[in-house]
């Protein structure tokens, strides 16, 4: 009985859904929400996903479409509008400070252990400095 219930329910939603306000609509899964257990709430957060992820592929290959023809109308291509960024290789800090056993320090963040410990024996931090060229 329960399930038919269910059935005629469903029924409902899809009859009326292009007649509701969205808010109508929204109340209606709502409560139709409640009446699932956990196991099928969880195909419908799947299905759900799912719907969104292909609604969207959908948008954006319209506003591709939308946007290649406004450049095509403009005399331009898409690379004109929307040139490749080809980022370079991040470079770290350079060094400043380097140990006689060859640790480095570029002198950002904290102080590292090496150069606390020649500091309390009574090294100056000027004695590791890396001298430019």
């Amino acid at each position: 009985m329960a399930r038919r219930a269910r059935i005629l329910r469903d029924d409902t939603l899809e009859l009326y859904a292009h007649e509701e306000s969205p808010p109508d609509r929204l109340r209606e899964i709502d409560q139709l929400l409640d009446s699932l257990t956990a196991e099928e709430l969880q195909t419908v957060r799947a299905l759900a996903g799912a719907r969104r992820r292909a609604k969207l592929e959908e948008a954006k290959a319209l506003l591709l479409r939308e946007m290649e023809g406004r450049a095509k109308a403009l005399g331009l291509t898409m690379k004109d509008v929307f040139p490749s960024h080809t980022p370079g290789r991040k470079r770290g800090a350079p060094v400043k400070y380097r140990s006689s056993s060859g640790q480095t320090w570029s002198g950002r963040g904290q102080t590292p252990t090496w150069l606390r410990i020649l500091e309390a024996e009574g090294h100056s931090r000027e004695d590791f400095r890396v001298r430019e060229g």
